[in-house]
């Protein structure tokens, strides 16, 4: 889970980065097409700014325009590269208003300014997220402890409690027991993940990271609570056994 989810992660993070610098690139692009006619000389001037990874699509853009590939196929060409959706509406949005001759300075600003409030927004929503996302990361671990710990103690009367001639117990089935248990440490770090996804936004490929996290953080718990109940029953009450 862990490769798929630092990949998506790593996408997402290029998306955020790409996106970071569309404002200044939409701007450039739009006041310069006051002075020149076409998208290429628009293109090739803004190579000059620093657009961070947003430069080498635009080169990829400009290299189309030279080969004679329409302005509109190149333009959605471009926004299928940065893999932006709200980068994919706004170059609509400009394609859209440059063909039918409109004041593109205005344009460029409005789109810049929306796309800039839009990252703020997410940017918001992020910092709200991480006081969840750092619950979660500490409640499941805790979660799966106390898992071990029932376990711990419903295998101690199991093992112990049933022998003595005073209690009526039955015989606990501890293997459905634990497998109970593992299938509900995957559910709970499943839906964790899903949950921390959804309060911070973003690409749904990341649910893999934290779904790896979480179960690594479970695992962890229960090896070492596993080990501390079985050492604490065999101190406390060896003797019974």
């Amino acid at each position: 889970l862990l490769v798929p989810g630092i990949f998506a992660y790593m996408l997402e993070k290029f998306v955020e980065n790409v996106e970071a610098h569309y404002p200044t690139f939409i701007k450039a692009v739009s006041e310069n097409l006051i002075s020149v006619t076409d998208l290429k000389s628009a293109f090739s001037y803004v190579l000059y700014m620093e657009l961070g990874p947003l430069k080498k699509l635009v080169e990829k853009a400009l290299n189309r325009l030279k080969l004679g590939i329409s302005s509109e196929k190149s333009i959605d060409l471009f926004s299928s590269e940065t893999g932006s959706h709200i980068i994919f509406l706004t170059n609509r949005i400009f394609l859209d208003s440059f063909k039918q001759g409109g004041n593109l300075i205005e344009v460029g600003k409005k789109l810049g300014n929306s796309v800039v409030k839009f990252i703020e927004l997410r940017k918001q929503r992020k910092s709200i997220s991480r006081s969840f996302e750092a619950m979660t990361l500490v409640m499941q671990p805790i979660t799966v402890a106390l898992l071990v710990v029932m376990m711990g103690i419903l295998s101690f009367f199991s093992e112990t409690i049933i022998d003595l001639p005073y209690f009526a117990f039955g015989e606990i089935p501890m293997q459905t027991v634990e497998l109970g248990s593992t299938a509900m440490v995957f559910f709970l770090s499943f839906i964790n993940a899903f949950c921390i996804k959804e309060m911070r936004g973003g690409y749904w490929g990341t649910v893999f990271l934290y779904a790896g996290v979480l179960l690594i953080l479970s695992g962890a718990s229960w090896f070492f609570t596993d080990k501390f109940i079985a050492g604490f029953f065999n101190e406390a009450f060896g003797s019974l056994k």
